[in-house]
């Protein structure tokens, strides 16, 4: 497997798709969903007339790169390149591909060919030549075919297309997901982090509280009730800076398995959380309900 190719998944994967399935055969039509209500005649959500949906649509660049996060986004290139669950997606399609491609070889002519060879030896008896060998060859050409009177081939291939269309969307599908969890992730590991570091201080305040409390106790002028006091607090806090760092250990362990790497939880979040630079179009029409990719895979598989 190519490590180029589930990276690549939304242009060449799609090129290559729609080129096998013209050389096999017609698809099902789409189904495009009718909405049985009449639309506002304007959005009621203000939005910019320089940042609508048509123009967020039209932008080749992806939606993770509004962040402006460069670690972000080497993070989920590696993800698309090295993940398996997408991989194994890819190799769906693949399979799917060539399921198709062997759907309508049943009305395509088969052809037999069969060679013979025979030798035969023969004994004659009170004759002058007692013996006689004789060589017989023989060759045969079959053909045949189906004529798909009721179009069962025909049924039959155009299913398979349809089944690789499918596999193909879900695997647009796995890798819009892809990227999105691993988005989530590393905020999650930043988050974690950040809240590790503020459990770790926390911890250091009630120190220095106790360390307080002790001196001023021992000059006898705080009572024992308040060291026990302090000691409570800095043992809270202390469990709550080890549930922090677990926290931080799962969050890491998450990404790298998202990444495809062992889970050895070497990766650090962000030093802060981010934002995302450019405004979200607040208008989305019906129409892109269409563009998503699970949605496309169950009309494929429905077709």
């Amino acid at each position: 497997m190519p490590r180029r190719r589930s990276r690549r998944l939304a242009q060449p994967l799609g090129a290559v798709c729609a080129l096998t399935l013209v050389g096999c055969g017609s698809p099902p039509p789409r189904q495009q969903p009718t909405f049985d209500f009449e639309p506002a005649p304007q959005w009621t959500a203000p939005h910019s007339p320089d940042d609508t949906g048509a123009a967020r649509a039209g932008s080749s660049a992806p939606w993770w790169s509004a962040f402006g996060d460069t670690t972000l986004d080497r993070l989920i290139d590696h993800a698309l390149v090295h993940n398996y669950d997408l991989r194994a997606a890819v190799v769906r399609v693949d399979a799917a591909l060539a399921q198709a491609q062997l759907a309508g070889a049943d009305g395509l002519p088969q052809v037999n060919a069969n060679a013979s060879r025979t030798r035969d030896r023969r004994n004659f008896i009170g004759t002058p030549i007692p013996t006689s060998t004789s060589t017989t060859y023989g060759a045969s050409l079959d053909a045949s075919w189906e004529i798909d009177l009721w179009g069962r081939v025909r049924s039959a291939r155009s299913a398979a297309l349809a089944d690789a269309q499918a596999a193909w969307a879900d695997a647009q599908a796995a890798r819009l997901s892809l990227a999105g969890q691993t988005a989530r992730a590393y905020f999650a590991l930043g988050e974690s982090r950040q809240q590790m570091d503020l459990a770790r201080e926390t911890v250091e305040s009630f120190r220095r509280a106790l360390s307080s409390v002790r001196q001023r106790f021992d000059q006898g002028t705080r009572p024992s009730l308040d060291v026990r006091l302090a000691r409570s607090n800095l043992a809270d806090a202390e469990a709550l800076l080890a549930r922090r760092r677990a926290v931080h250990d799962r969050a890491r362990r998450q990404l790298e398995i998202l990444l495809g790497r062992y889970p050895a939880a070497t990766l650090d979040g962000a030093d802060s959380l981010r934002t995302i630079l450019a405004d979200v179009p607040a208008g989305i029409p019906a129409d892109l309900l269409v563009r998503r990719p699970d949605l496309v895979a169950a009309e494929r598989q429905l077709a």
